[in-house]
């Protein structure tokens, strides 16, 4: 079917909360713009389950971490519904005795917490965090801008280059040189160099390697976790929940786009993207409908994209090859639990227990969780990420009901033996670990969830499981994201723009990519060819 009724400006793969970013900015931009998703629903990450009656859970993400104010303004989010129930979310380190660790709360009462540990680290609390500072405002200005260009050739893209570091150098030579000496080094090493409280160093690792598949020995994890704390301080409210959870930034942004003259189908999978003398021309969904359109914005993986979609044919063979080889496959699971009241945490306050709940003993238990995938093993003792929104938000439960989203990572995607019965084991492994912080946690069990790594991928559209589409690894990042042809919008393909997760600067649900990629077909950034 083709005609003036399937003829736009711009076509958009992809309803994630990248896609609709890109749908919402265009269409207000005044551009004809389709956006088409495969799943039923758009959102992507975000997502409600009814775990029972009146009891709602978020399905797969469970807060919002970055999301640049300028964009909740200029689609006037507020307006369509978005309403944020807490900002700067902190983490609270768990500890059966009531020794809790809080982090994000303010540094004087995470060192009197520490110090309840050891006079020593209370004392080195302060220089660390100085450190940490330092490598996480070297990362914000490119986290949170254009990537610098690989080969710089304008005076502009050098620039980029110049300014950032002049930014770093300003505060000393050893100030760069320890910038550069630890980006590429190890969370365990640093962690370790600074600490000697097993709970301290636990909860820290397991920050630093959250969202991916590496525990924190790991080369290279010291850059992902100054990435991922730049993304989180880009803004002045943090990682923040939502009335509704995250699903809610997904419908604000659906009726933003909507009501900026956008059309949003579902149940719309795209099969192949038309190309004509290396131009993109739309393309065809899997109903055999054509969709026409100068510019295509791809909000999934770049693997999907070009080796799916535009196909092997369009590619020189150096790129298909690395292409095919981005590593992205992710390791986390989701655990979603009804409970009958609120657990009682020794000595945790509903305050206390509306942060990020860190299950994470020591740093070796974290490194020993992390072998477990190698082995498509679930790990002996599993280390979580656990939020109780329903003490903030109470559209997610009844009176007196609760609700608990557990984020699992290190759980392998191709598990040995199937996930027959893998399901009912992870649930059964993070309830009795969860009982032994919380006593009454496992009678308070009224229903549950589990999302493994391939229920993620179906059901919430992420390929591999892997939130960033791609490892936020060095070699994957920056100008060498996904692979350098493609980084800043380069690549064979004319008017085919990465917008997702798998772009610069990575995955999360902040628009970033997208808001990227609108910039760019605007005018107001590198274009391809």
């Amino acid at each position: 079917m083709t005609g003036d009724a399937n003829s736009f400006d711009v076509a958009i793969v992809g309803g994630g909360v990248n896609g609709l970013v890109a749908a919402a900015m265009l269409a207000k931009a005044g551009r004809k713009v389709v956006l088409c998703e495969a799943l039923e629903r758009f959102g992507g990450a975000t997502g409600l389950s009814t775990l029972a009656p009146g009891v709602r859970a978020p399905k797969c993400s469970h807060l919002v971490s970055g999301l640049p104010p300028a964009l909740i303004r200029k689609l006037k989010l507020k307006k369509h519904g978005l309403h944020v129930v807490q900002e700067k979310v902190g983490r609270l380190a768990l500890d059966p005795d009531g020794r809790h660790i809080p982090f994000g709360s303010g540094r004087r009462l995470t060192r009197e917490a520490i110090f309840q540990w050891s006079r020593h680290d209370a004392d080195a609390w302060d220089a660390f965090n100085k450190r940490l500072d330092v490598l996480t405002q070297a990362m914000l200005p490119m986290a949170t801008g254009a990537s610098p260009a690989l080969m710089p050739q304008t005076r502009q893209e050098k620039l980029v280059w110049i300014r950032h570091f002049a930014r770093v150098r300003r505060k000393g030579r050893m100030v760069f040189q320890d910038v550069l000496k630890t980006l590429p080094s190890n969370a365990a090493d640093f962690l370790e160099d600074a600490f000697e409280t097993g709970l301290l160093k636990g909860a820290l690792s397991f920050e630093a390697v959250l969202g991916g598949r590496h525990g924190p020995r790991a080369p290279g994890t010291m850059f992902s976790w100054a990435w991922q704390r730049a993304l989180e301080a880009s803004t002045r409210k943090g990682t923040i929940q939502l009335a509704g959870g995250p699903d809610a930034l997904a419908d604000a942004l659906a009726i933003a786009a909507r009501t900026y003259g956008a059309e949003l189908r579902t149940s719309a999978q795209v099969a192949s993207i038309n190309i004509a003398d290396g131009c993109v021309t739309g393309f065809v969904l899997k109903n055999g409908d054509e969709i026409s359109a100068p510019v295509v914005v791809s909000a999934i993986g770049p693997k999907a994209t070009y080796l799916d979609l535009v196909g092997a044919r369009h590619l020189d063979a150096g790129l298909a090859r690395d292409i095919s080889q981005i590593r992205m496959r992710g390791a986390s699971a989701k655990v979603n639990l009804a409970l009958g009241k609120l657990p009682a945490f020794a000595n945790a306050t509903p305050d206390d227990l509306s942060a990020r709940l860190i299950v994470a003993p020591s740093l070796e238990g974290v490194e020993r969780a992390a072998d477990a995938p190698k082995y498509g093993e679930l790990p002996a003792q599993a280390v979580m990420e656990v939020t109780l929104p329903s003490i903030r938000d109470e559209s997610l439960a009844p009176e007196g009901r609760h609700v608990l989203s557990a984020i699992v990572p290190f759980v392998p995607f191709d598990r040995k033996g199937g996930w027959a019965d893998g399901a009912d084991r992870l649930m059964a492994d993070v309830i009795k670990t969860l009982g032994t912080y919380a006593p009454d946690l496992p009678d308070l069990v009224m229903a549950g969830e589990v999302l493994t790594p391939p229920d993620i991928e179906s059901q919430c559209g992420l390929a591999g499981a892997d939130w960033h589409q791609g490892e936020l690894t060095m070699d994957q990042a920056l100008m060498m994201r996904p692979v350098p042809q493609l980084a800043d919008f380069g690549g064979p393909v004319s008017g085919l723009y990465l917008g997702g997760a798998g772009a610069h600067p990575g995955g999360g649900l902040h628009g970033r990519p997208a808001m990227a990629a609108v910039s760019a077909i605007l005018g107001n950034g590198r274009r391809s060819r």
